[in-house]
């Protein structure tokens, strides 16, 4: 198990290995306000929906997730990252899921919280729209562009988007969308998800930030984790659709 004397970990890639990051003598003062109190959801329902506040923080004392649970969160109007914050320890065992959504005849995917809309279908003899994001992929009737981020697709094509951003996710920025095609829309960006515990944060489970599917790819998003010690043997993948389905080698992450 690799040791790293550091106390953040960024990821704009697909990590699914024992992750150890720790900096004992780190302290991180009021991370939370521990407002909302402690985020246990019940293991009898299996998906728990959070609505994300105006500002997208999410101050709770601590945060365990258990292994049979899938947490999403609803977008705010403005549209920010997820903040999850606690002022002690955040432990997931379960599925965290920060994901765009696939584009459909009617309009492009929408994003994960904090990324960016695929472009709207062609219709009504209108040309396909353009993705959003820094790494938007271009409209085309047959043959659009998927998004990139942290890389860019592989396959060539002069309408995949460029890639862009820091690998300290500073800013926290989201993924960019795909463009759409004459039938379909660009799939959405994965969102970006910054986790923060002024103690320890334990990924047993998975942390999931994927691009959504169409003809135009979203590109996956990003996760940033922040405590003094980051540990397990979970996964945390912020890969483009086409890294899940592996039909294709236009991978956008």
């Amino acid at each position: 198990m690799k040791t790293l004397r550091t106390f953040a970990l960024t990821v704009a890639l697909s990590i699914a290995s024992p992750v150890v990051a720790q900096n004992q003598n780190l302290v991180i003062p009021n991370i939370s306000s521990g407002q909302l109190g402690a985020f246990e959801p019940l293991s009898s329902i299996s998906v728990t929906n959070v609505i994300l506040p105006d500002d997208g923080r999410l101050n709770y004392t601590w945060v365990r997730i258990p292994g049979n649970v899938t947490v999403q969160f609803i977008r705010n109007a403005a549209n920010t990252p997820v903040y999850l914050l606690a002022s002690e320890g955040i432990t997931n065992h379960g599925t965290i899921v920060v994901s765009g959504e696939s584009g459909n005849a009617i309009r492009g995917g929408l994003p994960g919280p904090g990324g960016f809309h695929g472009g709207n279908p062609g219709a009504f003899g209108s040309q396909p729209g353009d993705g959003l994001g820094p790494g938007a992929g271009r409209g085309d009737a047959t043959a659009p562009g998927s998004a990139a981020y942290g890389s860019a697709p592989t396959r060539a094509n002069p309408l995949h988007g460029q890639t862009y951003g820091s690998r300290f996710l500073i800013p926290l920025v989201g993924g960019s969308g795909g463009g759409g095609s004459a039938t379909a829309g660009g799939g959405g960006g994965g969102g970006v998800i910054l986790m923060a515990s002024s103690t320890h944060i334990t990924n047993s489970g998975t942390i999931r930030v994927w691009g959504g599917q169409s003809a135009g790819n979203g590109s996956g998003g990003a996760v940033r984790l922040l405590a003094p010690v980051i540990s397990g043997g979970g996964s945390i993948d912020v890969a483009g659709w086409d890294r899940q389905t592996a039909t294709d080698a236009s991978v956008a992450k």
